[in-house]
């Protein structure tokens, strides 16, 4: 088991981690619109209708923002996972098993290899790629996804909420 001390320095490590590369990947690499609905565009009509609206210089934004992410993918699946563990040991463990919440923390993890999966669709079809498969993959790896990363902070907010509302207020 991770000592206290060091939980939280790494609990601190991918705050920061996760808010820098929030703001560079907001400030630096944010073709409107956004990279979400190119994500969910599912089929090639929509990409299609995408690229027409970014230009070559939206295209450009996507792409940066798309490598970005990978650098996002890191610090998002780490910092939910061991929010998740967090919250555990706030309140949740009055009520469900480890496993169960370990199972949540592992969640994230696969959030984080659907993402990848749905970067790379993405990255191939700004390639050029006509492959009729890539938009309707990347979307569903992005609604399963968006799923995963809910579970995991519903998870973490019942869980400070439940310490918070408890007697000694955690």
């Amino acid at each position: 088991m991770i000592n206290k001390a060091l939980s939280l320095r790494l609990d601190l490590y991918f705050f920061i981690l996760f808010v820098a590369i929030a703001l560079l990947m907001r400030f630096t690499a944010n073709p409107a619109p956004s990279i979400v609905a190119f994500e969910f565009a599912g089929s090639l009509d929509g990409v299609d209708a995408l690229f027409r609206q970014w230009g070559p210089e939206g295209q450009a934004l996507a792409r940066r923002s798309l490598y970005l992410d990978f650098l996002f993918i890191l610090a998002y699946t780490v910092f939910l996972a061991l929010l998740c563990f967090r919250a555990y040991r706030w309140s949740l463990h009055r009520w469900l098993p480890y496993s169960l919440i370990a199972a949540i923390a592992a969640l994230q993890f696969v959030a984080g290899l659907l993402d990848v999966g749905e970067n790379l669709c993405l990255l191939r079809l700004l390639d050029g790629s006509r492959a009729e498969w890539l938009a309707p993959t990347a979307r569903w790896l992005a609604s399963i996804k968006f799923s995963f990363v809910g579970i995991g902070i519903v998870a973490i907010i019942t869980g400070r909420v439940a310490a918070l509302s408890s007697p000694n207020g955690r």
